[in-house]
């Protein structure tokens, strides 16, 4: 491509494709070829064989560039034969909450012939347009799609089902959430964290004991380092009540994610029984920091009846 740019230096095409390969093996930083894209697309070709090859380039670039959408755009309106600029197109105006024309060229890629061939790509974007817009059953529906839809590729059922998982948490849909944390253990034995993730959520609506969710944990901490703990691990220490014996879980969890604030009003609760005015100044700090947590002024009030 090098050798051809040289010889043909009026051919954007080859430079383009030369561009996207130094980008593919690590030549080029994003920032760069986001750079030399932008100079190399003013003005586009006029000649439609240069457009078309233009277009299967810049339909390569995963995720696509923002900047670059006034040239996807072009492409689209000087009638290049290239239905994937609709779906990039829909990619970049969901980065920009743009959910008008993300649904727009959606609906666009979906009516063509290689749109139909593809719907679960179609169906991802879909989903996370209307969980956007706040459709979540629309979003489910989505998701849920594709899941019945004949999958031979595991990833795209995985990814399905997590989609599909945090629109019915988000509905607190509790039951059907733990389905389909069921069908994500069966579909993965290996991860341990969806066991966690389970165990969190069946906890907190009370479907099991505190000793069954302790003995996941448990289990869960002596089998993986705690040096990079999932959120999972946050969530089932967090939901769990205080325990001494995991104070230094709490100050583990903390050091990685210093924010997190159930699993600090678990410390905070920890240290109250042994030192009332530590726990107090710390709880007022965590207070004055998050004013609106409800959970802070429960505690607050506990230690203080204490």
């Amino acid at each position: 491509y090098r050798q051809l740019s040289r010889q043909q230096p009026n051919d954007q095409s080859l430079f383009l494709q030369q561009l996207v390969l130094e980008n593919r093996l690590g030549l080029l930083s994003r920032a760069e070829l986001r750079q030399r894209l932008q100079r190399a697309l003013q003005p586009l070709p006029t000649d439609p064989r240069q457009r078309q090859v233009l277009a299967g380039i810049l339909v390569e670039l995963d995720p696509p560039e923002p900047e670059l959408l006034p040239a996807y755009q072009s492409l689209i309106a000087a009638g290049v034969n290239e239905p994937f600029l609709y779906f990039r197109v829909a990619q970049i105006a969901l980065q920009r909450n743009d959910l008008v024309t993300a649904r727009r060229a959606l609906e666009n890629y979906r009516a063509t012939p290689a749109g139909a061939q593809d719907p679960q790509a179609a169906l991802f974007l879909l989903a996370d347009v209307e969980r956007l817009s706040g459709n979540l059953e629309a979003s489910a529906r989505a998701y849920q799609t594709i899941i019945n839809s004949p999958i031979s590729d595991r990833n795209i059922l995985n990814a399905a089902l997590r989609g599909l998982l945090g629109i019915r948490l988000t509905q607190e849909r509790a039951d059907d959430a733990l389905a389909v944390y069921d069908r994500l253990i069966a579909l993965n034995p290996q991860d341990p964290n969806l066991e966690l993730g389970r165990a969190s959520l069946a906890f907190q609506t009370r479907r099991i004991s505190q000793s069954q969710a302790e003995a996941i944990l448990t289990r869960w901490l002596q089998q993986n380092p705690t040096t990079s703990p999932p959120p999972e691990v946050f969530s089932l220490a967090g939901a769990l009540p205080p325990d001494p014996k995991r104070e230094a879980l709490y100050n583990q969890l903390l050091r990685v994610d210093p924010n997190n604030i159930p699993v600090q009003l678990r410390l905070i609760q920890v240290i109250a029984k042994r030192n009332p005015q530590e726990a107090r100044e710390r709880l007022s700090q965590l207070i004055a920091r998050y004013p609106k947590n409800i959970s802070a002024y429960f505690i607050q009030g506990q230690i203080a009846q204490d």
